[in-house]
């Protein structure tokens, strides 16, 4: 699955700095952090069962696939995915 993050997250060569929340797309992840700002867990786990959006673990290697989409985000693939 390719999933977007805040590029801030980006570590050096594919490791992740922090904890990151990845979605789909830029939608889902607004949704994420609107779940998060309204301390709303219930929207958060249902996005993470829908396979909208995941937790990705401090220090996990992510391939970059993309820099250049809607400004601070970046398309990653967890190391071992397909990518769909």
């Amino acid at each position: 699955m390719n999933l977007w993050v805040k590029s801030e997250e980006q570590g050096t060569l594919g490791q992740l700095n922090n904890m990151s929340i990845a979605c789909q797309d830029k939608s889902s992840f607004d949704m994420a952090i609107n779940c998060i700002a309204d301390g709303d867990s219930v929207c958060m786990a249902r996005l993470i069962a829908d396979g909208k959006c995941k937790l990705i673990k401090k220090g996990e290697v992510v391939y970059i696939e993309d820099c250049n989409f809607f400004g601070g985000f970046m398309k990653i693939r967890e190391k071992g995915s397909i990518g769909t």
